[in-house]
């Protein structure tokens, strides 16, 4: 994790683990976060006794109360078009619950990691130790990139996944990208930030009607450089009419 982005996830967050930002806090956000919580329900009017304690829940804990959350389609969506990495990283943990009883980052990895060798023929190509892609220690080609996008294409549910990433010129962390009459709703793709870096990786129809998938990344610490060459890179692709 990149800790001035965010705090590690944990069972407890308020505000996506970004309430503050000093490092006391992003390093372990969990007591925290509870006190930040506490001192809203006091807002609300909750009287809340005693300290916060950061403990283990036990199996014969009583809820409190639930609160449903948006339906799956919704979340990736959300996850995909905005660029949710809290999300991202929530997803992951949810994979290895589902997948193999262990709600952890390395399950849900080891999960996706099957899902790419053998369904999708892949190499696990790189290092990825988060499901975000924030950390530094991630490292991934444009290459393998652009054939991961493919071969999600060729999935049963490819066109689900291309149809929830963000549009060009219309929603998400595209919106403002590419956005010229000509440009705006061609490009459906997925933007990355990080420290020193930018990538956008996803699927576009050029003017000619030709289907395009392309992975960029660029590294550099004039970032606003690096993306006006980006969108001029997908806008030179687009505008191909053969």
């Amino acid at each position: 994790w990149q800790l001035e982005f965010v705090g590690p996830i944990s069972a407890f967050m308020v505000d996506w683990n970004n309430v503050r930002k000093e490092p006391e806090f992003m390093s372990d956000p969990t007591r925290a976060n509870a006190q930040t919580f506490v001192e809203r329900l006091a807002k609300a009017k909750v009287d809340v006794t005693g300290g916060v304690t950061v403990a283990p829940v036990s199996a014969d804990a009583t809820p409190l109360f639930a609160v449903d959350s948006w339906p799956l389609p919704k979340l990736l969506n959300h996850m995909l078009s905005e660029s949710d990495n809290m999300m991202a990283e929530s997803f992951v943990r949810e994979i290895g619950r589902r997948r193999a009883g262990i709600a952890s980052t390395p399950a849900g990895l080891a999960a996706i990691d099957e899902l790419i060798t053998n369904a999708m023929c892949l190499p696990k190509d790189g290092i990825n130790d988060d499901g975000s892609g924030v950390s530094h220690y991630s490292t991934h080609s444009a290459h393998y990139l652009r054939h991961l996008l493919e071969s999600i294409r060729a999935q049963q549910w490819g066109a689900e996944f291309e149809s929830e990433l963000a549009v060009s010129g219309k929603t998400g962390t595209m919106a403002a990208r590419l956005n010229t009459p000509t440009l705006a709703g061609r490009v459906r793709a997925k933007t990355g930030t990080v420290r020193g870096g930018r990538a956008l990786s996803g699927y576009a129809t050029t003017i000619g009607g030709r289907d395009v998938v392309f992975s960029i990344i660029g590294n550099g610490d004039d970032t606003k450089l690096t993306t006006k060459v980006m969108d001029e890179l997908v806008e030179t692709i687009v505008s191909y009419t053969g």
